[in-house]
């Protein structure tokens, strides 16, 4: 978990929680659970399916605080694995309900969904993007930019050529098309909101957003992309851009896709 300002205004308080690989049920409980603790304001989604923001009003607690109690939270409702001196598949009776059941009676325990592996601690951003602030974001994105754009328009004109035998493009392919087309108009709509004088982000969180869901929806369609040095050149601006986790794994899919020809 990282604390992070809230890019749309630069003033509300965050931490972002990784929830990639965990099950709906286990999302649902979380968010639920999150939005029931002291201070927090509001618990939204961010990045597709991978990491929820959890808002907090700083005049009332603090990230120090906040976070713990969203560990534990994680903990209870098995999304991770329990703590060494717990029994990894109950928890004691008179614990918090997670999902929306009353406990047993005394003495019985309450079964959790199977705990899945602890996720890594997660590392801020800034630690491998250099980018520590809302104006090194902006000016960073105006640099990066447009590489990203270049390689969509590269990745679209390959995917819309025609396949060896003249048939029409498979069906895998119209999906990553419409997912990259997406990518250009958000990311040009983005561009242009930076390009303005002044500009501060303050409009810029649902762009992002939009951004970033349809470049990690455009790279999960390219299973089969010919040209992984556009992705990954793709990819390795947004991350960077928006400090996005997970662009080792991204970049280690396009290395093994990459084929020398004879």
């Amino acid at each position: 978990m990282a604390e992070n300002l809230d890019l749309s205004t630069g003033e509300e308080h965050r931490i972002s929680v990784g929830v990639s690989g965990w099950s709906q049920a286990h999302k649902d409980s979380f968010a639920h659970g999150a939005r029931q603790l002291d201070g927090v304001t509001a618990v939204r989604s961010a990045g597709g399916s991978t990491s929820f923001y959890v808002y907090y009003d700083p005049a009332s607690t603090t990230g120090t605080v906040i976070r713990p109690r969203l560990q534990e939270l994680a903990h209870s409702v098995g999304a991770v694995s329990a703590k060494a001196d717990e029994k990894p598949d109950t928890v004691p009776s008179d614990a918090a309900p997670t999902n929306g059941t009353p406990p047993t009676a005394s003495g019985d325990h309450i079964p959790l969904p199977e705990p899945e592996p602890a996720a890594p601690p997660a590392i801020d951003s800034s630690a491998w993007t250099g980018i520590t602030s809302l104006q090194e974001r902006v000016v960073a994105f105006k640099n990066l930019a447009p590489v990203a754009l270049a390689a969509v328009d590269s990745l679209i004109t390959e995917l819309e050529e025609p396949g060896s035998n003249g048939g029409p493009p498979l069906d895998e392919r119209k999906e990553a098309l419409d997912a990259l087309k997406a990518l250009h108009e958000a990311l040009g709509a983005l561009l242009a909101a930076a390009e303005r004088p002044g500009f501060q982000w303050v409009d810029g969180e649902g762009l992002v957003a939009s951004t970033m869901h349809f470049a990690l929806r455009a790279g999960e369609k390219l299973k089969d992309d010919p040209m992984p040095f556009a992705v990954s050149a793709l990819l390795v601006a947004l991350f960077s851009v928006f400090g996005a986790a997970g662009i080792g794994g991204w970049l280690g899919s396009a290395t093994l896709r990459m084929q020398k020809k004879s």
